[in-house]
């Protein structure tokens, strides 16, 4: 067997295995998520949010119903809203994240504390 021909089946091969390896991680972490797996950091970043207890200030509430929400409704919200990182500062202390919700075109700028997490900003997207 020429050299030529030993090279061509392992090509074949590789690439075989190279597309059911592909087939495969899609199979276990690509499919049915909308923003990527849950190792991904807008899906932590929601996480720790949802794991937190809403600290109803006057502020929040404020902000909350100047876009027609509720404290009742705010998890529901999270849960299908996106993560902006662009518009968010996770290096300051406490850390602040931008969530927005394009089905509703609103954005909350939410700050982190220890155990609680407040609404800082609301704000209408274009």
């Amino acid at each position: 067997m020429s050299w030529k021909k030993g090279f061509g089946r392992r090509l074949k091969l590789y690439g075989l295995g190279l597309g059911l390896g592909s087939l495969l991680a899609w199979a276990l972490v690509w499919r049915n998520h909308s923003e990527g797996p849950a190792m991904w950091p807008a899906a932590k970043i929601r996480e720790s949010i949802r794991e937190r207890i809403f600290s109803a200030d006057e502020n929040s509430l404020t902000q909350l119903n100047g876009i027609g929400l509720n404290a009742a409704k705010l998890g529901a919200w999270i849960d299908s809203s996106r993560v902006n990182i662009s518009k968010s500062e996770p290096r300051r202390e406490p850390r602040m994240y931008f969530l927005e919700n394009p089905s509703e075109t609103t954005g909350l700028y939410v700050e982190l504390q220890d155990s609680t997490f407040r609404i800082v900003r609301a704000e209408r997207l274009n």
